[in-house]
């Protein structure tokens, strides 16, 4: 099985991503927030495909007390 239309997704630990709703969260790399829509997750990770933000561009995500004070906007 192929994708139509292939997707650029992150894997990053399932606690880096804050704010979630159904299907959307948000990721903080570099001290900026990204929305993201969560497209899976196994074994602690989740699979995220950032909007507006290139996938190539984000080598780090922030977790536990890196994310104290962010939310999701």
């Amino acid at each position: 099985m192929q994708l139509v239309n292939p997707v650029q997704a992150l894997r990053v630990p399932a606690a880096s991503v804050i704010g979630v709703n159904g299907s959307k969260g948000c990721i903080v790399s570099g001290g900026r927030t990204i929305k993201v829509s969560i497209v899976g997750s196994e074994l602690g990770a989740s699979l995220v495909e950032p909007q507006g933000a290139d996938a190539a561009a984000i080598t780090s995500v922030e977790i536990g007390s890196g994310l104290t004070g962010e939310s999701c906007r």
